[in-house]
């Protein structure tokens, strides 16, 4: 089943919306993002799926299900990466007798959020043609 969605005229473009993620991707499950930060997070997790898609997407299409999908998922996952690094800052693991805690550094916090990010896309549009990156 393929979803048209209205072109944002800022740029970009809407690739999914809230309606879908409540009622599609997260099968009328509690939301994770809450409905006043969706927008920005929608926007942030396409742009992830453009850079590993090549712009392969036409917006100006009926965007397939599947993509909404991998987006909603994505965006997820940088919404609990932004609310985790401002609840716990870069503190990976704590032991609480003789206090101790381990930390992250920044970059090994990109790499890891980065590389849980391919993972969802692969997951997602691992099969769909839309990573190909040869000669068309």
């Amino acid at each position: 089943m393929l979803e048209l969605l209205q072109e944002d005229k800022k740029g970009g473009g809407i690739v999914t919306d809230e309606t879908f993620y409540k009622d599609k991707y997260l099968l009328k499950r509690e939301a994770v993002i809450d409905t006043a930060s969706f927008p920005f997070w929608e926007r942030e997790a396409s742009q992830e799926v453009r850079k590993y898609t090549l712009d392969n997407i036409d917006e100006h299409e009926p965007i397939p299900e599947v993509v909404q999908l991998c987006i909603c998922a994505v965006a997820e996952h940088l919404y609990k990466c932004d609310k985790q690094e401002s609840e716990t800052g870069n503190v990976i693991s704590e032991k609480d007798g003789s206090w101790s805690a381990t930390y992250e550094t920044a970059k090994q916090s990109e790499d890891n959020k980065q590389a849980k990010i391919a993972k969802i896309i692969f997951k997602w549009l691992g099969s769909t043609g839309l990573l190909y990156r040869g000669m068309r």
